[in-house]
């Protein structure tokens, strides 16, 4: 994925950065796995990308979905924390390895009870637009 490389890491270490996201986050922001992770928590869950051409400029659509975990709470803390999540995202343009974020924003979000029947876990998608 040519551009994109580095995404997740950059996006974690702008939640780590947010007081807000992080006042919400107990059990912090982690780029891959969650199994030692205290509640509530936000693991980035997966990156797509797909190439774009406007003619004078090229790059990929990537797509970085985060994960918002919290038991106290229910829906609702998982919700308004993949929502901090996307506000402290909204419009942010930073330098990849071989490309630059020019617009990143909230797509859409969901939140559903997991299998244990006592952790929500509310999904929000983040769009970047990454010139290469």
């Amino acid at each position: 994925m040519s551009g994109v490389g580095g995404l997740a890491a950059a996006v974690t270490a702008l939640l780590e950065a947010d007081a807000g996201v992080m006042a919400l986050a107990a059990g912090g922001v982690l780029g891959e796995g969650r199994a030692s992770a205290v509640f509530p928590f936000v693991a980035v869950a997966g990156v797509t990308a797909r190439p774009w051409n406007s003619g004078e400029a090229r790059g990929r659509e990537a797509v970085l979905t985060l994960e918002a975990f919290a038991r106290h709470g229910g829906r609702d803390a998982a919700l308004v924390l993949a929502e901090a999540c996307g506000g402290a995202l909204d419009g942010a343009s930073f330098d990849l390895d071989g490309g630059r974020v020019v617009g990143l924003f909230a797509d859409s979000a969901e939140a559903a009870l997991e299998k244990d029947r006592q952790t929500w876990r509310a999904r929000v998608k983040i769009k970047a637009l990454v010139e290469v």
